[in-house]
């Protein structure tokens, strides 16, 4: 999924999804679930701590 689509999907701006991306902007807490139902994941897997660290990939 794109950003723009993302962004059509959720009702915000592809300037601010991407400020979220780059952790240049702060995220509000009721604005996690929507984005986790526009994702198709569950909340929870926002905060396992069992994934590879990203930036060494």
């Amino acid at each position: 999924m794109t950003l723009q689509e993302l962004s059509k999907k959720l009702g915000v701006s592809v300037n601010y999804l991407s400020k979220l991306e780059q952790d240049s902007a702060k995220i509000k807490p009721d604005f996690l679930p929507k984005l986790c139902a526009a994702l198709e994941i569950d909340l929870s897997e926002l905060y396992r701590e069992d994934l590879p660290d990203i930036e060494k990939l």
